[in-house]
């Protein structure tokens, strides 16, 4: 499970960030954590949580890495793969997101990307680039739509490290988008 745990198994922040924001929140205190993980992936699945929002989660490059170290993230894959094989990636994965936008988010919904590649591969081509992006999603305000529908706002937040610097923005935007 994505986002399961930091260095030295600790959880990882963006558990605690969404449940702070009130955008997510699992209710049962579990001190051993692969049963927290577990019963968080069962409630996100069966869609039984603490939220004024239906959350679908997901990442841009599908094929799994480590939080830490030379190969971890987006960067790490991309050194492992080479630029040409990477690029080829990049493609299919924003098909495959693609095709999970269009089944499982309304036109008046909304994409949070914690991820450089993610918010530059779903970004409407008008929209702002990502520092000015992340700069006003940071601030609660965004101009930018998802290019498979640009009735979609799509919100370009700090990287999961950087996750305290999104929960006033995730507090903004929980209230204002909890009617939709």
């Amino acid at each position: 499970m994505f986002f399961s745990y930091e260095r030295n198994w600790k959880e990882h922040r963006f558990w605690k960030v969404l449940a702070e924001s009130g955008i997510f929140r699992l209710d049962e205190q579990i001190d051993d954590k692969n049963e927290r993980t577990g019963l968080r992936k069962k409630k996100l699945f069966e869609v039984n949580y603490d939220s004024p929002f239906q959350i679908y989660l997901d990442v841009f490059c599908s094929m799994p890495s480590s939080a830490t170290g030379k190969w971890s993230g987006v960067v790490g894959l991309q050194r492992l793969f080479g630029t040409e094989a990477f690029e080829e990636i990049t493609r299919s994965e924003k098909q495959r997101v693609e095709s999970l936008v269009m089944r499982n988010v309304a036109p008046n919904g909304l994409i949070l990307a914690f991820q450089r590649d993610a918010y530059l591969q779903t970004k409407l081509e008008n929209s702002p680039d990502y520092g000015i992006a992340r700069k006003q999603a940071m601030e609660g305000s965004t101009q930018a739509r998802c290019q498979f529908d640009n009735r979609i706002k799509l919100y370009c937040m700090a990287p999961t490290r950087l996750m305290y610097k999104n929960n006033a923005a995730l507090q903004k935007l929980q209230k204002e988008h909890e009617h939709i």
